[in-house]
């Protein structure tokens, strides 16, 4: 689970406090657009960081003008942004209700097409990916998600880098990404005795 938000209950930072039933009436975005925007989720999410995102990052671009390596990666960087994809506008309302302002995954209350969603079923390994500047999905909107979970195989990864980071950054992909490769290398693999890996040896007991 990468940068993934799973507990609201005053942790999930701006983006729960503008979704809250208080401020926010997703109604007349959905009646209004049908489909969710991109545009506009891609505003909400740039005024969460204003200075950076219109200031900030063209100050750094200037800096590095005579730099093509950097200059080129800020127009990728620029393009993904804005390469957006609208939201349909029932899967919009539902999480905004039952994500944000219920919390109803976290609470076992959670109901997709009839069917509730337990997440007292998941035995399975999990590994959280947590960013620890992430302002869209904060840490602490992430970690309490591991104690309602039953599996006795849990790790959380938290790296010093912000949402998008984990995902492009050099750092990122030179200190982490091993790190939930091998996480991963380490769980797909039969135990069983004789069975050999793709390197050539046999798997212990």
């Amino acid at each position: 689970l990468m940068a993934t938000g799973l507990c609201f209950d005053n942790t999930g930072g701006i983006l729960e406090q503008w979704g809250s039933e208080e401020y926010f009436d997703h109604a007349e975005i959905t009646e209004t657009y049908g489909n969710v925007p991109a545009e506009f989720l891609g505003a909400g999410f740039a005024q969460m960081n204003p200075v950076d995102n219109y200031l900030g990052k063209y100050t750094m671009l200037f800096d590095n003008l005579d730099d093509k390596t950097a200059v080129e990666n800020f127009g990728r960087m620029e393009r993904w942004v804005r390469d957006g994809v609208d939201v349909a506008g029932e899967a919009y309302r539902q999480f905004i209700e039952d994500i944000y302002q219920e919390n109803a995954l976290y609470r076992h209350e959670l109901v997709l097409d009839g069917d509730p969603v337990d997440i007292e079923n998941l035995t399975m390994p999990v590994l959280q990916i947590i960013g620890s500047f992430d302002h869209l999905i904060p840490p602490d909107a992430i970690k309490p998600f591991m104690d309602a979970i039953p599996s006795e195989d849990t790790d959380i990864y938290e790296f010093p880098t912000g949402h998008v980071g984990m995902a492009v950054s050099g750092k990122a992909h030179a200190e982490l990404w091993p790190r939930v490769a091998t996480w991963f290398r380490e769980r797909s693999v039969t135990s069983t005795k004789g069975t050999d890996t793709p390197g050539g040896s046999d798997v212990p007991e």
